[in-house]
């Protein structure tokens, strides 16, 4: 069914979902209801009647959490709430109802594409009866709809510009144009830090599997797509930031997957050949602990990098000290972490602070057979 038809049939189709809606109201058949409130919240939406939308996804959900069987309805209809606020530019919000869906659908099965036919504009009939899609996935991964948005906007830099404000504010720079980046005053920082971390990253990873830990705005992920990479996953504990990122995995038609998980939890990802582990471990208030959790699922390699004050380098270790050893640990290339309790850099969620040496040290500790130093003091490559 093409767009113009679709649009011609919209009065119909709500009328016909209206008097069905309030037969069901009356016989209290919840989970039609349900069905019918998304449906009609749907064709809301392709009219451009955000608020009439928005009740009436909110009134599917709500009646959905009635039932425990309904989980991955529930997440389909949080998923099409998630849809109805990119069209708005409540980027943010989206990604946290996508989030949750994404939670459910990894406890209750991934949605087909087989399931997600029934969507406007391939479902022919039975729009009273199963349960819409207001953005399918594409088996890339991409979101069909959000993608066509995101392109058009390279007809309007203009309209650009105000998106990237919208999805602000940023902490990485990522160039969209040759004249439109996501954050120019850290232009510089991402160049440096690529310039590192690709140094000693394989040119070609096809085949390869890439969990991005701290993902951001996407800029590495973006990079670990760009050179073959199978399957990059990125994660953030803040979904204003996946939302970045899924707008970047759109405007370049580079399939990220996204989740909001913290490093603790890597585990339930399952494992990866490679780790991209960069600006998150003095963030952390228990950074062996998050090392040991990502060594249990990293196969090949991780990157690490951390901020890392006094002495770069490595320090060899004896196999035991007596207890009344002191002076070897005076020397300032012994392992060390700088706890700092109240804030460096005017960020509160600075916790410690390694030298080179105690970063390399604990790769090791955590079963790393091979730890080496790149030609940044504070970029390791670690190896199983």
């Amino acid at each position: 069914m093409g767009t113009a038809d679709i649009f011609k049939r919209l009065p119909s189709i709500e009328t016909d979902l209206l008097q069905r809606l309030r037969h069901i109201e009356a016989t209290q058949e919840h989970l039609e209801l349900a069905i019918l409130s998304n449906n009609l919240g749907i064709v809301y939406h392709t009219q451009g009647r955000f608020a009439d939308a928005d009740g009436a996804h909110k009134r599917c959900a709500s009646t959905l959490q009635q039932f425990d069987d309904a989980q991955r309805l529930l997440a389909q209809s949080l998923a099409n709430r998630a849809a109805l606020y990119r069209t708005f530019h409540e980027y943010h919000e989206a990604e946290r109802l996508f989030q949750v869906a994404s939670t459910i659908w990894d406890r209750q099965g991934r949605p087909t594409q087989n399931e997600m036919r029934h969507n406007l504009e391939e479902a022919s009939g039975g729009l009273t009866t199963e349960m819409l899609w207001a953005e399918p996935i594409e088996p890339s991964g991409l979101l069909r709809v959000y993608s066509r948005e995101v392109q058009k906007l390279k007809e309007s830099p203009e309209l650009l510009t105000d998106t990237v404000a919208k999805l602000g504010p940023w902490y990485h720079d990522i160039q969209l144009t040759p004249e439109i980046s996501t954050c120019p005053l850290q232009r510089q920082y991402m160049v440096n830090r690529w310039r590192f971390l690709s140094e000693v990253l394989p040119a070609d990873l096809s085949g390869k599997t890439v969990l991005d830990i701290g993902c951001n705005g996407g800029f590495f992920s973006l990079q670990m797509k760009q050179r073959n990479a199978d399957r990059v996953i990125g994660i953030d504990i803040m979904p204003h930031c996946l939302a970045q990122a899924r707008f970047v995995s759109h405007w370049f038609g580079q399939p990220v997957e996204l989740r909001e998980l913290g490093v603790y939890d890597v585990e339930s990802l399952g494992p990866f050949d490679i780790v991209v582990f960069i600006g998150v471990l003095y963030h952390l208030r228990h950074p062996l602990y998050a090392i040991d959790k990502v060594a249990s699922i990293c196969k090949e390699t991780m990157y690490l990098q951390s901020l890392v004050r006094g002495d770069s380098g490595d320090f060899v270790p004896e196999p035991n000290y007596p207890l009344s050893e002191y002076e070897v640990f005076k020397r300032s290339k012994f392992p060390r972490m700088y706890f700092i309790e109240k804030s460096i850099n005017d960020d509160a969620s600075n916790w410690w602070v390694p030298n080179t040496s105690c970063l390399m040290a604990m790769a090791r500790s955590a079963g790393f057979r091979s730890v080496r130093e790149s030609s940044h003091p504070e970029l390791i490559v670690c190896k199983k």
